[in-house]
């Protein structure tokens, strides 16, 4: 963990934010966001921060477009995650604060690779979705064996056979020899006697 602009002692110096202040925090790691945040917080508090050193830190500190000490702690956290709600921003914000040595809560990381995991899983299930589509329009018929009407099988894909042509090729009777006169027998039962 790095610079806790939430714990930081005004209490070095003279009262107020000022030049020691701003060096024992440096001293500390903070970085120049950080001495923005401790000027914010010093307000927040009502300690003293209208010395020339406390506003260069006002006029030149970086600026970002998230408000890291709005919600939660001082660094970046789970509060600002769901706040923020969407994934390319919060790690547009996330990365912000990695630059500039803002402490990254728990959780963030896991948060970022679980919608990370969403949007792979969505990418991958409307990639196979095209495929099956694509499949669908390769294949030549429907093969149910209905006739085709004007190059159109009975799904309503277009088929490259001509007009006519029937998969059917007579259906059960034709197969199985239903459509074959019977075998003339006696009325008799014949009994073979060696199976007995």
């Amino acid at each position: 963990m790095g610079f806790d602009v939430g714990r930081f002692d005004f209490n070095i110096g003279r009262p107020g934010f000022g030049k020691k202040d701003i060096a024992a925090a440096r001293g500390q790691g903070a970085s120049e966001y950080q001495l923005r945040q401790l000027y914010q917080r010093a307000g927040r508090e009502g300690i003293f921060r209208g010395n020339k050193h406390a506003q260069e830190i006002q006029r030149n500190a970086p600026r970002p477009e998230w408000n890291y000490g709005g919600h939660g702690y001082w660094g970046f956290g789970m509060k600002d995650v769901n706040a923020i709600g969407d994934l390319d921003t919060v790690k547009r914000h996330r990365d912000w604060a990695v630059q500039n040595r803002l402490n990254i809560g728990s959780g963030v990381s896991d948060w970022i690779s679980g919608e990370e995991r969403k949007v792979w899983q969505a990418k991958q299930d409307e990639l196979m979705q095209q495929m099956m589509i694509e499949q669908q329009q390769e294949m030549p018929g429907s093969q149910t064996g209905a006739r085709n009407i004007n190059n159109y099988s009975a799904t309503g894909l277009q088929t490259p056979r001509p007009e006519g042509w029937d998969l059917n090729t007579g259906g059960t009777s034709a197969a199985f020899g239903r459509g074959k006169p019977k075998p003339k027998t006696a009325g008799s039962l014949a009994i073979n006697s060696v199976t007995l």
